[in-house]
């Protein structure tokens, strides 16, 4: 009797873990973009965005560290933007480069400052500092209102810097994101299943955002007010969540604007899209350790984003912990 009892015992355990676990990972995956979906339906909050008619000044940083292939062309694509010149400036810092990076970038200062037209400044450090280091000192040395964050790798659609912009006419509006678009490339091997990922992953950043603020941004392209700028800790992995998530911790929403764009390419194969993700996971992990008060309804308005979004989908889901054990057995080799 007492086996038949213990084996019943273990049955209805198991039977309790496997339930919960789908609930859970059905609230992850279908629960939680139900909910945003029907807040947004609901209690959408709009954004005063507004054509510009006073230009605020805008400074691009780009933490850069050995980009010759990629930087003459991203500095060309920034001098392209419609917005006006004379209210534009680009700082490029190169973190430790070793190849023609500053030599590249010296040579578009030079002639920028010849045709008195937008100014880009370089900062060079000989060794690397990392990237937190480089975005902090680039804000320290930015003259603009408003501070655009990209990298050396992608572009812009021609008016991105201007859609970004006309979202702070809404004094609400602390951050800004724009949509990261990848292009076609015949010669990725994961282009269906990171499509697919990327639909879901902008999907619920675009409810998030209409129903007061998303959790992040994407670091190819967002905006923010320069005066709510809280330096980096140099050992920072996700600015581009830290970032997004200090201002809103002051009082003022992260939103996303799609008409503001970024083009870049998919990941040539696993290998490279295994080390991002390592590194996202990662990231995750150390922002409850650099912003504790991310999880406290006390201080944070969007702690159930936070939790639903960056911690229960990106920490604790099944491919969440696969990826982590990887990284773990990764290390010890």
């Amino acid at each position: 009797m007492s086996i038949m009892k213990l084996n019943f015992q273990t049955t209805m355990i198991a039977k309790s873990i496997f339930w919960i676990a789908f609930l859970f990972i059905s609230y992850v995956y279908g629960g939680y973009p139900i909910i945003l979906f029907l807040n947004a339906k609901c209690f959408k909050k709009k954004i005063r965005k507004s054509p510009l008619t006073i230009f605020p000044t805008v400074s691009v940083v780009i933490a850069a560290r050995n980009e010759e292939n990629n930087i003459g062309q991203r500095l060309d694509n920034l001098l392209s933007q419609s917005y006006p010149k004379d209210r534009l400036e680009i700082i490029v810092i190169s973190d430790g480069s070793i190849d023609q990076t500053n030599t590249i970038v010296l040579e578009y200062s030079t002639i920028s400052q010849q045709q008195n037209t937008t100014l880009i400044n370089l900062l060079s450090f000989q060794t690397s500092k990392g990237k937190p280091n480089a975005i902090n000192q680039g804000v320290k040395h930015a003259n603009g209102e408003i501070i655009v964050f990209t990298d050396a790798r992608q572009k812009f659609n021609l008016t991105a810097i201007e859609e970004l912009a006309a979202n702070f006419n809404d004094p609400t509006v602390g951050c800004v994101s724009g949509e990261l678009l990848f292009a076609k490339d015949s010669d990725s091997n994961i282009k269906e299943g990171m499509g697919l990922y990327w639909k879901i992953e902008k999907t619920i950043r675009k409810f998030e955002s209409l129903t007061g603020s998303t959790v992040g941004a994407t670091g190819a392209i967002y905006a923010i007010r320069k005066s709510l700028y809280t330096e980096l800790p140099e050992e920072t992995l996700l600015d581009d969540v830290l970032v997004p998530m200090n201002i809103v911790l002051q009082g003022f929403r992260t939103i996303i604007d799609h008409k503001a764009c970024a083009y870049d390419i998919i990941s040539k194969n696993v290998k490279q899209e295994w080390r991002r993700k390592v590194r996202t996971l990662s990231g995750n992990w150390q922002l409850l350790a650099l912003k504790p008060e991310l999880i406290s309804p006390l201080h944070n308005p969007l702690w159930f984003k936070f939790l639903s979004h960056k911690l229960f989908r990106l920490k604790w889901t099944p491919e969440s912990r696969q990826k982590s054990t990887e990284f773990k057995l990764h290390i010890q080799r």
